[in-house]
């Protein structure tokens, strides 16, 4: 994970697995531009999809990007 996100010039800060909030509401609240996650197996379908409405995904292994979803009439979902 470091040296992903420091081949792709991204700060690294992890999710804080006491919080009450969720990735995502974490990740919403942080401001992150991205997330970087060691697979795509580690969340689930929805949790992907509600991330990519905020952020884009970048996946270790296998290396994959998913970009984030278009805002739907200028407004984020």
């Amino acid at each position: 994970m470091r040296r992903l996100a420091r081949r792709l010039g991204y700060p690294l800060r992890f999710a804080d697995p006491t919080s009450v909030l969720g990735l995502v509401e974490q990740v919403e609240s942080s401001g992150a531009e991205v997330v970087l996650l060691s697979s795509s197996a580690h969340v689930d379908a929805v949790t992907l999809d509600r991330l990519m409405s905020v952020v884009d995904v970048e996946c270790a292994t296998p290396r994959a990007s998913f970009g984030r979803w278009p805002a739907l009439g200028g407004v984020r979902r």
